[in-house]
């Protein structure tokens, strides 16, 4: 089988400089970019690197595995990856906007929120929710993020969760809503939840049974996954044989700034293990070190693991 060929840092940096150039480019710029891909191979595979990296700058512990071979970042290259974060945060705009939402936390904040029917709710990292109960029903909109739900048994007044891409309907229960960019996940704790996604299809789902929810429809979740996606209320993330990019995704929901790591073969390496997320940023430092990694501050918004 051929090896991938490899980036040099004229490569990335080039890479880093068309990035730029692409931002409000015309046609002759584009036909140059075009013409710079098909020169070399690698040129495509540092475009998608510096892609995978801009990617992270937009969205601002006990692993049980056999570690990878460690691939150390020459200090070169990790200098390039710091001036190309540098040149990607030129001209970044950010906007604070007030939360106008029943119930918030920020970024690395839970909260415990109890509405006016009894029902208990926790907020996770970077969460909202808008309420709205009276004498017909209980509505809670998830606008963003994730809660767990301790649903007051009332016959009389269903009470629904709902999100861009689902809904799930309960008279009471305990379950974990998330909102994922284009999907809903759904983890029963206890009791019976209805759920249905973009179709009109709906799925009882019993204690221990989640679901993902999209515009294509209701879609049965693997055995486990409800207790997976409910461990951050006991101060863990769960995984099992994820990839490390997911694991450091998940990490970085509780901390500032994006995680990313260098190397797509490292990015796929697969981990299984428990990790403490009351402390985000120890977490981090005891999946790089347990792997044999490095990792590197770029800057407050980035952390790049090689």
């Amino acid at each position: 089988m051929d090896q991938q060929p490899s980036i040099d840092d004229e490569c990335f940096t080039e890479a880093v400089r068309w990035h730029a150039r692409l931002r409000d480019a015309d046609d002759t710029v584009r036909r140059a970019h075009a013409a710079w891909l098909s020169l070399d191979p690698r040129h495509a595979l540092a475009m998608a690197e510096v892609e995978s990296l801009h990617a992270q700058l937009d969205e601002p512990v006990r692993a049980m595995c056999a570690p990878p071979r460690p691939r150390r970042m020459p200090r070169r290259r990790l200098a390039v990856a710091a001036v190309a974060a540098a040149i990607m945060l030129t001209g970044l705009v950010v906007i604070h906007q007030r939360d106008a939402h029943d119930a918030v936390t920020a970024v690395g904040e839970t909260r415990e929120v109890q509405l006016t029917d009894g029902t208990q709710v926790t907020l996770n990292t970077n969460s909202a929710i808008d309420v709205e109960i009276d004498g017909a029903g209980r509505h809670v909109r998830l606008v963003r993020g994730e809660a767990f739900f301790r649903v007051a048994h009332d016959a009389s007044r269903p009470f629904t969760v709902r999100t861009d891409s689902g809904e799930a309907r309960v008279l009471g229960t305990v379950f974990d809503v998330r909102v994922d960019e284009n999907r809903t996940r759904v983890g029963v704790v206890e009791g019976r939840v209805a759920v249905h996604g973009g179709t009109d299809d709906t799925l009882t789902l019993l204690a221990g049974d989640a679901a993902t929810l999209d515009t294509q429809g209701t879609h049965a979740a693997p055995p486990g996954d409800a207790d997976t996606l409910s461990a951050w209320t006991r101060g863990q993330l769960v995984f099992y044989r994820a990839p490390l990019s997911q694991v450091m995704d998940e990490l970085g929901r509780y901390r500032r700034g994006g995680i990313w790591v260098r190397g797509s073969a490292l990015r796929d390496h697969p981990i299984s293990g428990a990790f403490d997320i009351r402390d985000p940023d120890k977490a981090l430092e005891a999946v790089v070190a347990s792997l044999g990694l490095r990792q590197s501050r770029v800057g407050p918004l980035l952390t790049v693991v090689y």
